[in-house]
């Protein structure tokens, strides 16, 4: 193959959905981001973001819609309402995490798919209160 240099502030833009297969180890410099989506219904399409920050505006069932197997994120949940959260069967989530997630704080949730459907097929972990 040939090797590809791109510039500084070199923009690249793909329309498709892209694979990259590397056959060697990879050093980056720098930080990759993602981009950051806000929701208030507990209604998250996979397809639109990894990234997520919740605010309940009351109680909700935690969903997510729309999964890739083998794809993961992080949601932060700002439950200073104190709001019921319930979780829908597709997710694994520890009965008392979930139940401890109805106090008022701020949280972490993290999650990994191992199903593109399916109950308990999305696994779901998440901090204590951070606040």
């Amino acid at each position: 193959g040939k090797d590809a240099t791109l510039g500084t502030n070199t923009a690249l833009s793909i329309d498709e959905n892209l694979l990259v297969t590397v056959s060697d180890n990879v050093f980056v410099t720098g930080r990759a981001t993602g981009t950051q989506t806000a929701d208030n219904d507990g209604n998250f399409d996979l397809t639109v973001s990894n990234y997520w920050t919740f605010t309940p505006d009351g109680n909700d069932t935690i969903t997510l819609t729309n999964p890739a197997i083998g794809q993961s994120g992080v949601i932060f949940l700002d439950n200073s309402g104190g709001h019921t959260l319930s979780a829908h069967a597709s997710l694994a989530i520890n009965a008392d995490v979930l139940s401890a997630l109805t106090t008022a704080g701020k949280y972490m949730i993290s999650y990994y798919c191992t199903a593109e459907s399916g109950n308990d097929t999305i696994l779901v972990s998440a901090t204590g209160a951070l606040t």
